[in-house]
């Protein structure tokens, strides 16, 4: 786990219309030679907003706890080996903001190789980014769109 980050940079917000409860998909890189056998994440985000009113977001995730099941979580790329998790939104909690800070932790076990395994956690600054808008209807075929 290093002194690299352990989260990518930029995470992304699912659409709230689609995925209400979800929260930002946490995920980062996962060091050569090591395997993760299980995580825990939470991700806070805080602020101030128009006229004083103060708000707050959170949301977690957990990986399934057994060491086979992580190729549904911890997974080889082109480039590199990652790993990633829908977490779900905290009860009673505000929505993330995109572009706005927020604070992201996480606990994990991790198999070092021959035969050893430590307890990993670290907090790291995260950017939010949004959900690609959706495209804009075509218009039906034969028509051009614009009024005649």
């Amino acid at each position: 786990m290093g002194s690299r980050p352990n989260f990518f940079p930029v995470l992304d917000l699912p659409d709230p219309k689609k995925f209400p409860d979800r929260g930002p998909d946490a995920g980062g890189p996962v060091a050569d030679g090591e395997k993760l056998i299980w995580a825990y994440v939470w991700i806070i985000q805080n602020g101030e907003g128009r006229g004083g009113k103060t708000w707050a977001a959170a949301a977690y995730a957990e990986s399934p706890e057994a060491y086979r099941a992580s190729k549904k979580w911890e997974k080889d790329t082109e480039k590199d080996h990652v790993w990633w998790l829908e977490t779900e939104m905290a009860h009673d909690s505000d929505a993330f903001r995109p572009s706005t800070a927020a604070l992201a932790t996480a606990m994990a076990l991790v198999d070092r190789g021959g035969g050893e395994r430590d307890v990993y956690w670290w907090t790291e600054a995260v950017r939010l980014k949004a959900p690609p808008k959706p495209a804009p209807p075509k218009p039906p075929s034969g028509r051009s769109g614009t009024a005649t």
